[in-house]
């Protein structure tokens, strides 16, 4: 047994199997106590009863765009901690990062912000393309996480724009629903009750716009904040 739970039923020798080495490099984070102790953010995460046996999961990746991709727990669904057929999805390795780094905390309690010692002023900076990128320097840690929260905003977007994969791009579009609320909160007003001009037809808000042309309100976000979609704009 692999970590004294994954079971490699097949009946061939394993040593390059690619399938063989993603499947026991998922149980590793979740049941090596070495590498937990290492990345405790895998702490709690855990494997389907399904996928404990390398056939199962062997059988669901060969039909996996999977080549030069990493395995993925929580695009799909924020939050998750089980490795299973239905949470899981094998993404680009620099979309990994950016969506990993998206959720690295630090001690200014905002991720993306920190002190600058030298001005006691905050930084804000982003990471894309395996790259930190400076946004700016500002006099409050919000202001800071305010102009990097837009900056990622429009990362996402070009994610979004260049993805093909259907169940990538709503996740990102999700993940930019999000994005869009905490950008509100700090700009003292929400998206969702700003006006709207679609084509030339102005809506008093995103809810109004989505009941009337039938198209939800991260669709309608996404496209308002599109280059695009150049007839989609908020109207101040």
């Amino acid at each position: 047994m692999i970590y004294n739970i994954g079971i490699p039923d097949v009946d061939y020798p394993v040593a390059k199997c690619p399938f063989y080495n993603r499947w026991k490099d998922m149980l590793k984070r979740c049941y090596s106590q070495k590498y937990l102790k290492k990345q405790p953010s895998y702490l709690g995460s855990s494997v389907c009863e399904e996928w404990k046996y390398l056939s199962n999961f062997k059988r669901w990746m060969e039909i996996q765009d999977w080549e030069g991709k990493h395995l993925d727990k929580d695009l799909l669904y924020p939050g998750n901690k089980i490795y299973s057929p239905n949470t899981c999805i094998f993404i680009s390795p620099s979309l990994n990062s950016f969506m990993t780094n998206s959720s690295l905390k630090n001690s200014s309690g905002f991720n993306g912000v920190r002190l600058e010692k030298r001005t006691m002023k905050w930084e804000s900076k982003i990471c894309k393309e395996y790259k930190t990128y400076h946004i700016g320097t500002y006099h409050s840690k919000e202001e800071a996480y305010y102009y990097y929260k837009v900056e990622r905003n429009r990362e996402v977007l070009k994610w979004i724009e260049k993805i093909e994969d259907n169940r990538i791009k709503k996740a990102l579009e999700k993940h930019l629903y999000i994005l869009n609320e905490d950008v509100s909160k700090f700009k003292g007003k929400s998206n969702n009750s700003k006006k709207c001009s679609i084509n030339g037809v102005i809506y008093n808000s995103l809810k109004e716009c989505s009941k009337l042309i039938g198209v939800n309100r991260t669709t309608i976000g996404y496209r308002l904040n599109s280059s695009s979609f150049p007839n989609w704009i908020y109207v101040e």
